[in-house]
């Protein structure tokens, strides 16, 4: 996870370089365009998209933590059997999945390990 964290810094950081540049090199045009805002501008587009995959492989990584987490709770599953085979609503029965869940999910994004009953 911290491998993501970090490639996403640094997708920002050359991001907003490359965005300086842009108005660096438009500045020293005049505002025309030439050779220079063409390349910075490129590099910005390029920027951009390294940035957007550093995103999408984060987010790809939470998505299969989360999948990973609804799996291991048996009570998942269970809450919606029992509430299918005894006719009960499953928001009659206890909501300490969807609280695990949202602990266990937060404890992901900070690195700290939650105990479902806590």
């Amino acid at each position: 996870m911290e491998r993501n964290i970090d490639a996403i810094e640094n997708g920002y950081e050359d991001f907003v370089r490359a965005l300086a540049h842009v108005f660096e090199a438009n500045e020293l045009s005049g505002g025309n365009r030439t050779a220079a805002t063409d390349a910075a501008l490129e590099k910005l587009k390029l920027q951009w998209e390294w940035f957007k995959v550093a995103c999408d492989e984060a987010e790809d990584l939470v998505e299969l933590v989360k999948k990973h987490i609804c799996l291991e709770l048996p009570g998942h599953r269970a809450t919606d059997s029992v509430a299918a085979n005894t006719g009960e609503d499953a928001a009659s029965l206890p909501p300490n999945n969807a609280v695990v869940l949202d602990k266990r999910s937060k404890a992901v994004g900070t690195g700290t390990a939650v105990h479902p009953n806590k």
